[in-house]
């Protein structure tokens, strides 16, 4: 995806706390259908902001302090990740001011993904890598996947080849798995597929669904 794809309204706020008395935050606190309290999730106020068709859904906000690749993020969903990441640190005892949003399904894969760039070049990787390495091994791994159901009439595990293990990958045809199921080549491109579509939808950055979708129809073509 190209810078200008990429594209956002402005950077996220440098004070979470400073825009609870500013709009468009304080309207939603007034707004007496808010629902209000730690007995409503993150996932409550989105299906409130969606049904009043709150534009902050499609203001899109970047990291004041991230790399050019990372993806951009709505504001409300950035808004939302924080207040859970606020919370959690004062249930764990550390100060809330140092939160930032933390949205599950890309921690999980900048792990994942780190990992497999160091096995793969066998060299020592700079501490973190980016949301667009995410999305290029993503790519390598649907093409090897394609490649080799073109060429390939058997679902015999082969090295390089990314095949579902779980909530993550296996790419070494001769690693164990023990007593876990190795998906299908066709339910390894399905679930790697998906896995971008569900971090685009955690980010609530519609733009980035819409491009990782089309990416990837060419992909999905096999019975």
């Amino acid at each position: 995806m190209s810078h200008e794809e990429k594209s956002a309204d402005g950077n996220v706020p440098d004070k979470w706390l400073d825009t609870l008395d500013k709009p468009p935050v304080s309207a939603w606190l007034n707004n007496e259908n808010y629902p209000m309290g730690t007995d409503h999730s993150k996932e409550d106020v989105l299906t409130f902001l969606k049904q009043k068709k709150d534009t902050t859904l499609r203001q899109f906000v970047t990291d004041n302090e991230g790399d050019e690749d990372n993806l951009p993020q709505s504001f409300a969903h950035w808004w939302l990740y924080t207040r859970d990441g606020r919370r959690t640190n004062v249930r764990n005892g550390r100060a809330p001011d140092g939160a930032r949003p933390v949205y599950p399904t890309l921690e999980k894969w900048l792990i994942i993904v780190q990992r497999t760039l160091r096995d793969r070049d066998r060299v020592r990787l700079r501490d973190r890598v980016t949301h667009g390495d995410i999305f290029g091994t993503f790519t390598a791994w649907l093409d090897l996947l394609f490649v080799d159901m073109s060429v390939y009439d058997n679902e015999n595990r082969r090295d390089g080849v990314p095949r579902r293990v779980q909530s993550g990958v296996v790419w070494e045809s001769k690693r164990k798995v023990g007593t876990h199921q190795v998906g299908t080549r066709k339910e390894s491109m399905e679930f790697i597929v998906g896995e971008g579509l569900e971090i685009m939808l955690e980010r609530g950055w519609t733009v980035g669904y819409d491009w990782w979708k089309k990416e990837c129809k060419h992909y999905l073509v096999f019975p």
